[in-house]
C-alpha cells in the first residue's frame, strides 16, 4: 500500500512538473482572467505563509529574502517578455530560463523533503510519519530554508502576473494612440 502511495505522488509531482514546464516555453495566449485568478490565488497563499513563519524569526527571515527574490526575478521576467498578435488574440513569450529556475528550485526542494520524510519514516518505522502534522510539519522541519525556496514560487508568479497585466494594458493604450510596438 505505501509504494502505490509514493507511486502516485511522483505521478502527480511528474504531472505538476510538466504543466510548467510547458508553461514556461514557447507562446501562451494572454488570457487576462486566468492571469487575474492566478496572481489572486498565488498572493493569498503566500501571504497567509508569510504570516503563519512569524511566530519562526529564521524562517520568516527566510520568506522576506524569498520574496524579495521573486519579486526581482519577476521584474526582470517581465522586461523580457514580449507580446504578439494573431487574429483576435494576443499571445505572450516568456523568460523560459526564469520560469524554468523557479520550478526547479520548488520542485527540486518538494521532492527532497518528500524523500526525507519517507526515509525517516522507513527508519522510524513508520512513527515518525504517523506523528507529522503532513504539510505543516513539512514546512518547518530541517533546513528553515524551505520556506524561503517556497517563497520565491509564490512572490515571483503573483508579481509575474500583476506585471504582465500592467505591461499588456499599457501595450494596449500605446497602440490605440498609434505609437505603440507590441515587443519590448
Amino acid at each position: 500500500m505505501n509504494q502505490h502511495y509514493i507511486i502516485v505522488m511522483i505521478a502527480i509531482v511528474c504531472l505538476a512538473i510538466f504543466k510548467r514546464a510547458r508553461r514556461n516555453i514557447g507562446w501562451q495566449k494572454f488570457q487576462p482572467s486566468k492571469m487575474l485568478i492566478r496572481m489572486v490565488v498565488f498572493f493569498i497563499i503566500g501571504a497567509l505563509l508569510l504570516f503563519e513563519n512569524i511566530i519562526h524569526p529564521i524562517a520568516f527571515i527566510s520568506d522576506i529574502a524569498g520574496a524579495a527574490i521573486g519579486l526581482i526575478l519577476a521584474y526582470y521576467g517581465i522586461s523580457s517578455t514580449t507580446f504578439e498578435k494573431r487574429g483576435e488574440d494576443w499571445y505572450y513569450r516568456n523568460n523560459p530560463w526564469i520560469g524554468g529556475i523557479v520550478t526547479a528550485l520548488f520542485f527540486g526542494r518538494l521532492i527532497y523533503r518528500f524523500y526525507m520524510m519517507f526515509s525517516l519514516a522507513q527508519h522510524a518505522g513508520g512513527r515518525a510519519l504517523q506523528q507529522s502534522n503532513s504539510l505543516q510539519n513539512m514546512m518547518h522541519t530541517g533546513s528553515s530554508w524551505t520556506a524561503g525556496l517556497i517563497m520565491i514560487m509564490f512572490a515571483y508568479y503573483a508579481a509575474y502576473c500583476m506585471m504582465l497585466l500592467r505591461k499588456r494594458k499599457s501595450q494596449s493604450i500605446a497602440a490605440s494612440c498609434g505609437a505603440g510596438t507590441y515587443s519590448s
